[in-house]
This record gives structure tokens, sequence and C-alpha cells, in this order.
């Protein structure tokens, strides 16, 4: 099935896909979907955080079984950079959802 629908947090139905039911509301015959993600909130390649090199999503010592990465600012549903905690751009953990 094609295209995103749903502008909260948009989704299509795609095979093989890792949720198997829709959002709430959702069209009666979406089945397995997955969220679509903008290119500006995709992994960062490679980012440094607290002085380590990580590549795409990663755990952290302080995050070792929730995997997260750092994405571009211009992510709007991304958590706020805070460096006060070493957290130097906006970011996401992998498991929310949202493709890393």
């Amino acid at each position: 099935t094609g295209g995103c629908v749903n502008a909260d947090t948009p989704y299509c139905a795609v095979a093989n896909a890792p949720c198997d039911v829709a959002p709430s509301p959702s069209p009666s015959d979406v089945g397995a979907f997955m969220y679509c993600v903008p290119d500006v909130c995709q992994c960062q390649d490679s980012w440094t955080y607290n002085s380590q090199q990580y590549t795409g999503c990663s755990t952290t010592p302080d995050s070792p079984s929730n995997p997260w990465c750092y994405v571009s600012d211009e992510c709007a549903v991304a958590y706020e950079k805070n460096t006060t905690l070493g957290i130097t751009s906006k970011w996401k953990y992998c498991t929310d959802g949202l493709d890393s």
C-alpha cells in the first residue's frame, strides 16, 4: 500500500513490517505497518557522545539496553539537545517506532 497517512505520526502499510497493528485511528484495511520518517530524522552515520565515537543507532554506557542516536536539528519529533548532559544534538531512541 502506498503513501504515508495520519498527520500526527505518518505510517504506511508494508509487507514484513516490524509492527503488527496500525496505530489508532487507522484505516480498517491496514495490517502490518511502519512509521514514515523524514530524512532529517534518520540516525546520523557517525556521531560523538562523551568523547566516544558511535555509528548509526547505538547503545552507550549510560543506555546499555536502549539504543539511540543523534539526528538532524531539523527533526521535529526528536528530543532536544542538552549540552549540560553532553547531548550536543537532537536525538531519538531507536525503539520509539521510528526508523533508524
